[in-house]
């Protein structure tokens, strides 16, 4: 996740990737949602989410942000608790699920996701469908974005009735040409693609019908990150969307060509500040990507421990994780680096994060880093580091042009303080191809680390 991204007001895809005072809000004038309830006792009773009369005691949504007309929907599933309980919210989010607090307030609910101060505000009608807002804001500013927020209650997640119509996805009304429910959907999205993304360069897709009218598609950038989405198709329009907890995102693809083109639209952000249109070419196989700008010749270029506060490190092969509480790819690498750790921790591998939770009160950082370490039941050290991350950027050796750093940072280090290989970002769990390479990866690189050689 880029700092760039965070200063700028959640610019998606700059990067593209926990209680706090109450974020202010710009746009809460004009939406139809509510602001921050007055407590009340109504909300005090809570029920445990893996009781059964917890299970009984919440309830699913396909709740979606309200974009622009340009933009339409942008659905996703959450749980919340039944009114007047207070419990947990949880966001569906591909096969993962993003957990935070939620209570109700009489008619009103309120959710704190653990990521950059998302905040969701609700209110119930009497058939029970939810309208509202979310805001979310920068760890570096008091700022805060809004966007209007939609939810009607659904038996289960059904992720074939994500998108209702193709309408939702933006479409003008006579792009749809009669396109329905997404039922027999062609075949000529699924495969690799090559994306041309204005101003962003190149950019690999993936694309998959994971199910019978389910599809997901992966955006693979060259600074590492992946973005993953889940739609529905509609004739030769697919509707891709997705929600990490901070980041509202919309792909829509259009055949062309016959199938061996598409034209797409991307939007992105709080405030739907980042879009944009492409074209994609067919590729036979996906595209690889660098390390994301670190620069390095392998187990050759050694890197300064002591600079970046790790002396106790020396002569010992260590993975380094650049991280931060607030960025979920940084939370979707957790199990991935958990695993590495238990398989290789008893031959000599350490692992070690750098929390940058972009602070300087000293108290405020150990104890956010304390409770990543409880949350996420890591068993490495985490090491929260004060103020900003240029400083310790600059220790690592890297392309000078690339000076947004774009979070996960994964260093392997050989004992003899070489680089092994070298990572910046990390693609969601459900991004298939993207995810499996670079768990491969990974976990290889972990092996030779306490293999004894140098890989030469």
């Amino acid at each position: 996740m880029s700092f760039l991204w965070v200063a700028a007001a959640l610019l998606a895809l700059s990067a593209t990737s926990a209680c706090n005072k109450d974020a202010k809000r710009d746009a809460g004038d004009t939406d139809e949602g509510v602001g921050a309830a007055a407590e009340t006792a109504a909300g005090d009773t809570e029920v445990a989410a893996d009781s059964p009369a917890g299970e009984a005691a919440r309830q699913w949504y396909r709740a979606w942000f309200q974009g622009s007309p340009e933009v339409g929907e942008i659905p996703f599933f959450m749980q919340l608790p039944v009114a007047p309980l207070r419990g947990e919210v949880v966001v569906k989010q591909g096969d993962g699920l993003l957990r935070g607090e939620a209570r109700w307030f009489g008619a009103e609910a309120s959710a704190n996701l653990p990521l950059l101060r998302t905040r969701l505000y609700l209110r119930s009608d009497a058939k029970g469908q939810l309208s509202g807002h979310m805001t979310s804001a920068s760890p570096v500013s008091d700022h805060a974005e809004s966007l209007p927020l939609r939810a009607e209650p659904v038996d289960e997640v059904d992720n074939r009735k994500r998108f209702r119509d193709v309408a939702a996805c933006g479409a003008a009304p006579e792009a749809a040409n009669g396109q329905g429910q997404g039922q027999d959907e062609p075949k000529a999205f699924a495969g690799e693609w090559l994306a041309s993304f204005e101003e962003r360069g190149e950019v690999g897709l993936s694309v998959v019908e994971r199910e019978p009218g389910v599809w997901t598609g992966a955006a693979a950038f060259s600074n590492g990150t992946v973005v993953s989405l889940v739609g529905n198709a509609f004739g030769e329009r697919l509707c891709l969307s997705g929600f990490d907890g901070v980041n509202p995102t919309l792909m829509v693809l259009d055949l062309q060509a016959g199938g061996r083109r598409l034209s797409g639209r991307w939007a992105a952000g709080v405030s739907e500040e980042t879009q944009s249109e492409f074209t994609a070419e067919r590729r036979e196989q996906a595209i690889a990507h660098d390390t994301g700008g670190v620069r390095f010749t392998p187990n050759q270029t050694r890197l300064p421990l002591a600079k970046l506060g790790l002396a106790e490190f020396a002569g010992k092969p260590v993975i380094i994780e650049f991280g931060a509480s607030w960025c979920p790819p940084c939370l979707d690498a957790v199990p991935l680096f958990r695993s590495i750790y238990e398989a290789h921790h008893g031959n000599g591998l350490e692992i070690v994060t750098l929390l940058f939770e972009l602070e300087d009160d000293d108290e405020l950082l150990l104890r956010k880093a304390e409770a990543f370490t409880r949350e996420y039941e890591i068993p490495w050290p985490v090491m929260p580091v004060r103020g900003e991350i240029a400083p310790y950027w600059k220790v690592v050796p890297h392309e000078p042009e690339v000076t947004e750093v774009n979070l996960p940072v994964t260093l392997f280090v050989n004992a003899d303080g070489t680089i092994r290989d070298a990572h910046m970002g990390f693609p969601p769990p459900n991004s298939g191809a993207p995810f499996d390479a670079l768990r491969q990866r990974y976990e290889a690189a972990a092996k030779e680390l306490v293999g004894g050689g140098r890989g030469e």
